[in-house]
């Protein structure tokens, strides 16, 4: 799980950008099953991440739900596709 539990900063424990406002990077919800798992209250049913949009352009959030951890996927570099 990342250091940090809310959307207040990066997901990604290397970068320090905070949250400062809607439309900035990529915010992703999960719903999760077993949220004491997560490190959540037992009422809380969902898992907010935030990457900025420096991570975001880098790597994507995959939820690890057997272990319930958080993966930072990296993106594969984009093909440039070739017209004849």
């Amino acid at each position: 799980m990342p250091d940090n539990p809310d959307i207040s900063s990066c997901a990604n424990p290397k970068c320090g950008s905070e949250f400062k406002r809607l439309g900035g990077g990529n915010l992703t919800v999960y719903l999760v099953d077993d949220p004491v798992a997560w490190g959540l209250p037992e009422h809380i049913k969902q898992r907010a991440l935030w990457l900025c949009d420096t991570c975001a352009s880098q790597m994507y959030i995959r939820l690890d739900r057997l272990r319930h951890v958080v993966r930072f996927v990296r993106k594969l570099p984009a093909q440039n596709s070739k017209t004849a």
